[in-house]
């Protein structure tokens, strides 16, 4: 706005303004405040307003010194090389056009001294130093894919562009030419077929008006049930539609899933978070996806207070049919296997690139406002491995051993951010170790990509990415389909007719899912839900098909689980059986004597955990005393009769022996 012009509409006002706020100052009665602010209100309301109509600015009412600059000596930012003629500014553009997003950045055209016109975004309120940081490490990444035969010959690398940090608060950044951003795409696409942009979003609300309230187990089965109602194959259909001859299809396709593969890569060893369809571009020509705003890293996003992000990188299911049939399993797992392999292979360039990225004032900063809660869950989720120990990274480590060393005590960091910095290395260490995840070996990298991408299309996972009522934009989690038709209330039994088939699939899915259960309560949650559907399913069929149904879809199941060598598996199956115990329509004899076979594989292990849960399936609600034989038995014993009980007591005088012998005071609690 022209300066001359504001001061002529609002200058009067706001010395009004100011005078009352001097007044305050002087009196300190309210008074004069609540008038200052009934001046500044509506000239606050009438600049907003005209802002938010702002498309254009004109370079010369907002700096005319700017405007008025020629054939400067500054080389046109981002274009220096070394060994390179230096391209100078010749102009600036005059005109700034306004972009509509939530910091409304402007672009800018610099005219070079070559005659070639470059355009920047100008970016306000964002420290820019992060980005520019890592641009910085996906140059290094470059160079690296450019040194290995397979990365060389899939032709692997990663879209950069100049980021250059002007102040602490704003800055430039180049602009990508020929881009598209998924969600301008899809957007598009939708409105050109006339589809609702938030059809998944109605559709959500129409299955589970209360998703955000759901537990988990509700919030998978209502998210899987609306991608049974819809395709996903919006942003398939954009690169077969934008492409001329199906050889550009599928060069297209083929250069869309190996740069994804390369970035997805790369991005969960950094931590990227924050990949919503707004910072993923799709390059035109060439079907290349390339990423922007680098503002969440080493997994900020992730511990985040509220609705911290699950996933390692963006993987849904958009994505995986826009790689052709063979979705994942071909250019996209073969990518990441050889990017990660390369990653691996050079931890200790990463490392120490990392190193100075972690340390850097600014990412500090970051660290440091996370919360409390979140900052403990760090700490205890990333063990301090130990990596090279003649590398920086290994010495940092010893020192958060307890090592000392003389040169770091003269440090004036404190010590708690000393700590969030150790977590954020040592993860990323863990990373490129194969020590990710916690198994109690190191994976090699084809497991390591196989765990990364089931976690990435997980629907528990994905059904848990957002609140509903803030997703406004589909963000690929669920996708068009054409129908428009009324959805059921999944939540009301009666709007449905009992299906033997669809009750097997559901207590599969509540088998697979409490195997990822890592509480008690949400095990027993869901082992009540196994119950329920294995009731209903006694009401509609008995005999020979009823016992079927039990021996393939659950005895079998629990027998996995109980066999499994995950403690945590273990500990479902024994939920499920002190679950099932009262169920009454079975063979109470047959069922007493199964279970407790199962149990006695359990009670005599290593693991007093397991065996504590193994007892109080056995009794009412815990072990009162070690020779209370009776009431141990009586949960498992009363359904199956004298014979089950005296089966169940001989195996509970085994269980009491060893618990007095195992455990360190002799008395089970």
């Amino acid at each position: 706005m022209h300066e001359v012009t504001f001061s002529s509409l609002y200058s009067a006002e706001l010395r009004k303004a100011w005078d009352m706020c001097q007044l305050y100052v002087q009196t300190n009665s309210e008074t004069y405040l609540e008038r200052a602010w009934k001046i500044y209100t509506p000239i606050f309301k009438s600049i907003d307003k005209e802002v938010a109509q702002t498309k254009q600015l004109e370079l010369e009412f907002v700096s005319s010194k700017l405007f008025s600059a020629k054939d400067l000596q500054l080389a046109v930012p981002g274009s220096y090389k070394s060994g390179s003629e230096i391209i100078h500014i010749a102009s600036i553009g005059p005109n700034l056009s306004i972009i509509k997003s939530k910091q409304r950045p402007r672009k800018l055209s610099i005219l070079g001294n070559n005659g070639k016109l470059y355009n920047f975004l100008l970016k306000g309120r964002e420290d820019l130093r992060q980005d520019e940081r890592v641009m910085q490490l996906f140059g290094l990444v470059n160079t690296l894919l450019s040194t290995d035969p397979e990365s060389v010959k899939r032709h692997l690398s990663i879209e950069r562009f100049s980021v250059i940090p002007l102040s602490p608060n704003s800055g430039l950044i180049g602009w990508v030419p020929n881009t598209d951003t998924f969600n301008n795409l899809i957007t598009e696409y939708r409105h050109s077929r006339k589809i609702l942009l938030n059809v998944e979003q109605k559709l959500m609300l129409q299955l589970a008006p209360n998703y955000d309230s759901l537990c988990l187990l509700q919030k998978v089965e209502v998210f899987e049930e609306a991608l049974a109602q819809t395709s996903g194959h919006d942003l398939s259909k954009i690169l077969w539609l934008k492409s001329k001859t199906a050889e550009v299809w599928l060069e297209r396709r083929t250069n869309y899933a190996r740069s994804l593969a390369v970035m997805s890569m790369v991005g969960y060893v950094m931590g990227l978070g924050d990949r919503h369809p707004a910072n993923l571009m799709l390059e035109r020509f060439t079907g290349k996806v390339v990423h922007i705003d680098f503002g969440d890293c080493f997994e900020v996003a992730m511990v985040r207070e509220n609705h911290p992000e699950r996933v390692p990188f963006r993987l849904t299911r958009m994505f995986v049919h826009a790689m052709g049939v063979s979705g994942y399993e071909g250019n996209f797992r073969i990518t990441c296997e050889h990017v990660m392999r390369i990653l691996r292979d050079n931890k200790d360039n990463l490392l120490a690139v990392l190193e100075t990225f972690v340390r850097d004032p600014l990412i500090n900063w970051r660290l440091s406002h996370t919360s409390a809660s979140s900052d403990s869950d760090v700490s205890s989720a990333v063990p301090i491995e130990s990596a090279e120990s003649n590398t920086s990274i290994g010495r940092s480590r010893a020192l958060s051993n307890g090592e000392t060393d003389a040169n770091d005590m003269q440090k004036t960091v404190p010590e708690e951010m000393n700590v969030k910095e150790m977590a954020a290395l040592n993860r990323v260490a863990c990373k490129l170790t194969g020590k990710d995840f916690k198994t109690p070996v190191v994976l090699d990298v084809e497991t390591q990509v196989q765990r990364l991408i089931l976690d990435a299309t997980s629907s528990e996972n994905l059904c848990q990415a957002w609140p509903i009522a803030d997703r406004d934009d589909f963000d690929g989690l669920f996708v068009f389909s054409g129908k428009k038709t009324k959805m059921p209330d999944l939540r009301d039994p009666t709007l449905s007719t009992w299906n033997p088939s669809v009750t097997s699939t559901k207590v599969e899915a509540r088998f697979s899912l409490i195997r990822t259960c890592r509480s008690e309560e949400e095990r027993r949650a869901i082992a009540e839900e196994i119950k329920d559907l294995v009731t209903s399913y006694a009401r509609e069929v008995s005999g020979e098909p009823f016992s079927k149904f039990m021996q393939q879809d659950v005895n079998k199941r629990i027998f996995d689980l109980i066999h499994s060598s995950d403690i945590a598996h273990k500990m479902a199956g024994i939920v499920i059986i002190d679950s099932l115990i009262d169920f009454q329509d079975e063979d109470n004899t047959i069922k007493t004597t199964r279970f407790a076979n199962y149990l006695r594989i359990v009670l005599p292990g290593a693991d007093p955990q397991i065996s504590r849960l193994a007892a109080k399936a056995l009794g009412k609600n815990r072990i009162r005393r070690c020779n209370d034989l009776k009431f141990l038995g009586g949960r498992l014993a009363l359904p199956g009769g004298t014979l089950a009980a005296e089966f169940v007591e001989f195996e509970v005088k085994r269980a009491m022996e060893w618990l007095q012998g195992s455990l360190p005071d002799g008395n089970p609690s």
